[in-house]
């Protein structure tokens, strides 16, 4: 049962100029199911930037790290009921920054961001189904988009910091 809406949607759908394409969410399954990933650049494996070797002092090593993982699951809360789905992604990394004004030198750029979401069907009827729904985003970083670099000193970057919340019911 897919819709396709156009022009002014009901409020359900939020308040998006475009078309929606409306998709109705399956009510789960009475087996667990689940999955996870994750994703590792270490440090180390990347070239040594230009500016790192041709430094007055001894070319050091600049920091590049990311560290990607998350996962999900779902399943049953309550036989022919109730169903859960739940999900976790977070992001780490480390990105050094080469500085060369006043002296050589670099500068770690940390970024740390997660998001979440937390959904619970629960049949009342056999088509009368009550929703909840929960999710969340947050982000965090002190060098975005590598303000930091060549003569720009950590006094130019700013932190940044972001993060959403939300939740609905639904009947």
């Amino acid at each position: 049962d897919v819709k396709v809406l156009t022009g002014a949607a009901p409020a359900q759908y939020g308040s998006s100029p475009n078309g929606i394409i409306a998709l109705p969410p399956l009510s789960g399954s009475n087996q667990f199911h689940g999955d996870f990933f994750s994703y590792i650049r270490p440090s180390g494996i990347q070239a040594t930037p230009e500016e790192a070797l041709t430094a007055p002092t001894t070319p050091f090593h600049v920091p590049n790290q990311r560290l990607d993982g998350g996962g999900n699951r779902g399943g049953p809360a309550i036989k022919d009921r109730s169903f859960f789905f739940a999900s976790y992604e977070r992001m780490q990394q480390d990105r050094g920054a080469v500085m060369t004004l006043p002296t050589s030198g670099f500068f770690t750029g940390n970024t740390n961001e997660f998001s979440s979401l937390a959904r619970l069907d629960h049949s009342l009827k056999p088509h009368n189904t009550l929703t909840m729904r929960f999710n969340g985003d947050h982000s965090a970083a002190n060098n975005t988009q590598d303000r930091i670099s060549n003569g720009n000193q950590p006094s130019y970057g700013r932190l940044q910091r972001v993060q959403s919340w939300g939740g609905q019911a639904s009947d």
